[in-house]
């Protein structure tokens, strides 16, 4: 099957499943592409985020077996917003499980923005079980990245943090996390949806290069469900004492690629400048028109290629 411009045709679904994993959380899993083919899992963003479909678009429907699943508490996984039982930590395991129920020996593993985090992280546990790693957008999971996000950002869109005020009643210098966290954990609840509401649109705003003048249609309780994940996982620093950094020699001999845009905003380049100085089996990709989002046209081409070399590990 050719490719599209950059990236394949959509591949449809061709299993879901509910993966039982124990504290009553219980996961959406979803499969497609080749059942032969080569298996990559990809880890979605946020911390609170959920499966992108666009992802069936990266990889070869006819090479590529692509797992990808909905986070504790996130997405079409439940309870919805769950943020009891809820660590990177439980992540990884996990992931573990997925492996093993598709009796899998060893896979790719992949991730976008906070996915890249869970990724590497999960790479370092399993190394064992890992061919080799592909990141994009990446976040890598230290306190400056929680601070840029937080503070920083609105510095280059003060225009989006100053709407996410009015929203909220941010103070200027008011973290973004406390300001929407005032209302998500209040007894308002139409409050809590617009805070939530507020954020979410936020991040959109600051993740395209162009920002768009249509915004995706929001649901403003699923917005909740995830911006309680963001806010859990903020709070404890991504469940990572230094970030993903200090584990890289793990994945010393582990083959990888970095994808990032030279204009992301949300998860600036040097992130993924530090991440390549730290892991020297890796490929650095730089798109040098893209921002952060997984389906600008350059950022969605070098997944596509890391996918496409990926069946040389």
């Amino acid at each position: 099957m050719g490719r599209i411009g950059f990236t394949y045709p959509d591949c449809p679904l061709s299993e879901r499943h509910r993966l039982d994993v124990g504290d009553e959380h219980v996961l959406n899993v979803e499969l497609s592409g080749a059942a032969s083919g080569l298996p990559i899992i990809f880890c979605h963003g946020g911390p609170g985020g959920s499966i992108a479909g666009e992802t069936r678009r990266y990889g070869n429907p006819a090479r590529v077996r692509l797992i990808q699943f909905d986070q504790r508490g996130c997405g079409l996984s439940s309870p919805a917003g769950e943020t009891r039982a809820n660590t990177l930590q439980d992540t990884i395991a996990d992931m573990e499980r997925i492996r093993t129920s598709l009796a899998m020996d060893r896979w790719v593993v992949a991730g976008g923005s906070w996915g890249a985090t869970v990724a590497l992280a999960y790479a370092q546990a399993h190394p064992d079980r890992t061919r080799g790693v592909i990141v994009r957008g990446a976040f890598l999971g230290d306190r400056r990245g929680f601070d840029w996000f937080d503070r920083t950002m609105r510095e280059i869109f003060p225009d989006a943090f100053q709407e996410f005020a009015e929203a909220t009643g941010a103070a200027p210098d008011e973290s973004v996390y406390k300001a929407a966290a005032r209302h998500i954990n209040g007894a308002d609840k139409q409050a809590a949806r617009r805070a939530a509401l507020a954020l979410t649109l936020y991040e959109e705003r600051c993740s395209s290069l162009t920002q768009p003048e249509i915004l995706p249609d929001l649901d403003p309780d699923d917005c909740v469900h995830g911006i309680r994940i963001a806010l859990h996982y903020r709070r404890h620093l991504g469940f990572l004492e230094d970030g993903v950094l200090p584990g890289m020699d793990r994945l010393a001999d582990t083959p990888g690629h970095i994808v990032h845009g030279r204009y992301d905003v949300v998860c600036p380049f040097g992130n993924a400048v530090r991440l390549r100085a730290a892991w020297p089996t890796a490929e650095l990709v730089l798109c040098p028109t893209a921002g952060h989002l997984g389906t600008e046209p350059e950022i969605a081409g070098a997944m596509t290629d890391a996918f496409e070399k990926a069946k040389d590990w």
